[in-house]
């Protein structure tokens, strides 16, 4: 049971981060502050398909998260063959 607890305490902070990361990037583009360059592909994004600034970087934010976990097995799957 402990293991359930750590992962779930892992995720709630990473979406409690994610949340603070889409309410400062909405904040940031409201405010025309300027924006970095992580920024401006989330704009492009939400102007693209037509949903809120937040919500494209959450959304942008599970893909790379996805993407990461599936690059590490396939970075493990490959180093065992040639090892």
């Amino acid at each position: 049971m402990p293991i359930f607890r750590k992962f779930g305490k892992r995720l709630f902070i990473l979406v409690l981060a994610m949340v603070f990361s889409a309410i400062g990037v909405s904040l940031f583009i409201e405010c025309n502050i300027g924006s970095d360059t992580l920024t401006v592909l989330l704009d492009g994004l939400h102007k693209s398909f037509g949903i809120s600034l937040g919500l494209t970087s959450f959304l942008l934010n599970i893909i790379f998260l996805l993407y990461r976990r599936q690059l590490r097995n396939c970075r493990c799957h490959f180093n065992r063959q040639i090892g």
